[in-house]
């Protein structure tokens, strides 16, 4: 109707054709304008919505997000320790640097190598103890019996199956959870 209002103005130049496309084409433009910001509307409550599911956690949920993310942050730095780990062994093979290979020797060094293999210019403070401790729970590295020297470095070729044992016999209940993270309570209680 619009279109036809316009057109019948131009061509038979009547006020009343006038008044009816200028209102037209004001009830299209008024239209318009409410369509989107109705659109702009469900937009912003959508955005709201998700942004409120994902970061507004209260009670039982924020338990659940905050353990959700300090497992991935504890997973990325077992990760990235244990590359250090393989990165150094590959760099170092000879054993006259054996002895450097004691705990605090590589929690010294291991600082500025793992912050290496992040991209940045800013260093990341990281537990490498603990790293260490969740890697050698794993079965990833081992030290000696006096807990000191790192004797062993699981290759990478053998990473993923050695992680699908540890969770096959937890799934199995042959090992609890609680003997993969039993150590750092054990440490926590004993300080």
């Amino acid at each position: 109707i619009s279109f036809i209002s316009v057109l019948g103005s131009v061509k038979f130049d009547s006020p009343r054709l006038d008044l009816l496309a200028a209102i037209s084409v004001s009830s299209l433009l008024l239209r318009t304008f409410f369509r989107y910001s109705n659109k702009l509307a469900r937009y912003d409550l959508l955005v709201k919505t998700f942004l409120t599911s994902k970061i507004a956690h209260r009670g039982p949920g924020a338990v659940k997000y905050a353990t959700s993310e300090a497992a991935s942050q504890r997973a990325l730095r077992a990760a990235l320790t244990h590359t250090w780990l393989l990165k150094r062994k590959m760099e170092n093979k000879s054993e006259a640097q054996a002895d450097l290979l004691t705990r605090e020797g590589l929690i010294q060094e291991g600082m500025t190598g793992v912050n290496e293999l992040v991209p940045g210019d800013r260093n990341i403070n990281i537990d490498l103890d603990a790293a260490f401790n969740d890697l050698e729970d794993l079965g990833l590295i081992l030290f000696d019996m006096s807990g000191q020297q790192l004797v062993y470095v699981c290759e990478e070729r053998k990473v993923a199956d050695t992680l699908k044992k540890k969770w096959g016999d937890m799934l199995e209940r042959k090992l609890s959870f609680s003997s993969l993270v039993g150590r750092r309570k054990k440490a926590l209680k004993g300080t």
